[in-house]
């Protein structure tokens, strides 16, 4: 596991812990809500995941998460992990650029069922066509 020294990098190192620790954990990864994720610590989570044969639960809900962030996550969805079908980014600050990031990342993913984004007050109407083109 990689050397954690910034509070957000903690915070990954312990959720990648209880992942690797528990049953529960490997399966639904809840504990990452309300964390102050730095875009370094989702790609820490998103490597330890990538390989993942278990999780179906990823929340993510209430973190400020910036636009490479979301590109990690659209690396997680468009790659080797088939499990994930649960995904929470309620209020992460979601840009327009990043919905569209997002978007892209799940034309090509079979396996994700739920996608929660309320409360993403970034996302304007520019997003609409993206989001009708998604749910299609």
């Amino acid at each position: 596991m990689a050397e954690c020294v910034e509070n957000a990098s903690v915070i990954i190192c312990f959720l990648i812990q209880a992942y690797q620790n528990s049953e529960n954990c490997r399966k639904k990864l809840t504990y990452a809500k309300h964390n102050d994720l730095t875009s370094e610590s989702v790609k820490m989570l998103v490597d330890e995941l990538e390989q993942n044969k278990t999780l179906t639960q990823l929340q993510l809900h209430t973190n400020h998460l910036d636009d490479k962030s979301v590109q990690y996550l659209a690396q997680l969805l468009t790659g080797k992990n088939t499990t994930l079908i649960c995904l929470g980014l309620d209020e992460i600050d979601l840009t327009d650029k990043g919905a569209q990031i997002l978007f892209n990342a799940l034309r090509t993913n079979s396996s994700l069922k739920t996608l929660y984004l309320a409360n993403n007050k970034l996302i304007t109407d520019a997003s609409i066509d993206s989001f009708i083109q998604m749910i299609q």
